[in-house]
């Protein structure tokens, strides 16, 4: 029984693997078919559940990038080279504004489409909505902040290694959008 079960746990494991492959490097095609299957929520409980394995919850974490973070609105902020700081003397009487160009949502979908997309999927492209990033940075925070067990791990175990692997994959994606 034992061990028809970690066969089951190695098949679910290869599957959430498989998900995170397809949908790497923006692959729209996957993304628009595999987002409503794994959820944002789905994403982000498995990933910061405690009480499943480390090499799961590092299969969710890289869905988590492939599927919602690295795509479409979100692009790698650009910091100028050289910064000028005005003096205490100067004023600064307009800033620029950035605006939309083109309201309408991404990806060239059709008006049956939208319909048909569930709410938290239109929720997620509006752009003024930081409550997707708030979740990631606050599982961020919460395995930062757990203290003396991360500085305190075994870093020869094969599936925690995988688990910070996924999780730093995250802050970086976090760092490099901005």
């Amino acid at each position: 029984r034992f061990d028809r079960l970690k066969t089951l746990a190695k098949y679910i494991l290869a599957q959430l693997q498989v998900i995170s492959d397809l949908v790497k490097e923006r692959q729209m095609n996957c993304i628009l078919a595999l987002q409503e299957e794994y959820s944002f929520d789905l994403c982000i409980c498995g990933s910061s559940d405690p009480r499943l394995p480390t090499s799961i919850r590092a299969a969710f974490f890289d869905i988590l990038t492939d599927l919602w973070l690295d795509r479409h609105p979100h692009m790698q902020v650009v910091v100028p080279q050289l910064m000028r700081f005005l003096g205490k003397d100067e004023e600064v009487h307009h800033l620029p504004v950035f605006n939309l160009t083109n309201p309408d949502l991404p990806d060239a979908w059709h008006q049956e489409h939208i319909d048909s997309m569930p709410p938290e999927v239109h929720a997620f492209y509006r752009l003024g909505n930081p409550h997707k990033m708030e979740a990631v940075v606050r599982i961020v925070r919460h395995f930062l902040g757990v203290g003396p067990q991360v500085e305190q791990q075994v870093h020869s175990d094969t599936d925690y290694n995988a688990f910070l692997l996924a999780f730093l994959r995250i802050v970086q994606k976090l760092l490099r959008y901005g």
